[in-house]
Parts: C-alpha cells; structure tokens; sequence
C-alpha cells in the first residue's frame, strides 16, 4: 500500500491549505519535484511560498476515508487536524491529574 505525502502551502507565512506535491504543483503551477524539494530545504518558491510537510496519506480507501471522517469530527468539534495533539504529550495516552 502505497503513501504519499500532504504539504501545508503557506503565501507569505499565511497557511492556504493542505496538498499533495501533484495538487500543490498544479495550483502554483511549478514542477512538482519543486514541491518536495523547496518543503526540505525550507526555501520560497516565487519568492512567497513555503512548504511543510503536514503528513502521510494512504492510497487505501478505508484509510482514505477514515481520514476524511477525522477531519469532519475535528472541524465539528471546532478543532483543525493540526490542533487534535498537544505538544510535549505522547499521542494516545490518558493525561494524569494531580
């Protein structure tokens, strides 16, 4: 099964979404090896846009659709994706109250 990376596309440090190197491309209209290669070295294409690396995404359609539902009940609960970890706390473990 095959993966394949999400970028986080900012306009001059402002975030516009999240795409693949093949959507992110087409909407700049840049070479895709662009993408990945400016995401690495942190460098502006067009003198205004920068990449991250947001994560991973399956071509599995279960986990296509898993991860579509996610971002559905985050947005509903009035969190991003981004927002659904905190820093400095391992994902997936019971926070401990003293």
């Amino acid at each position: 099964m095959a993966t394949k990376k999400q970028y986080t596309v900012y306009d001059n440090g402002e975030p516009i979404g999240e795409y693949s190197s093949l959507e992110a491309a087409a909407l700049l209209n840049l070479p895709c090896a662009t993408i990945t290669s400016y995401a690495s070295s942190g460098a502006k294409a067009l003198g205004r846009y920068t990449f991250e690396v947001a994560g991973a995404i399956s071509d599995d359609p279960l986990a296509i659709e898993w991860d579509r539902v996610r971002k559905e009940i985050l947005k509903a609960g009035g969190m991003s994706h981004e927002e659904n970890h905190e820093p400095g706390r391992a994902a997936g473990r019971i926070p401990q109250f003293c």
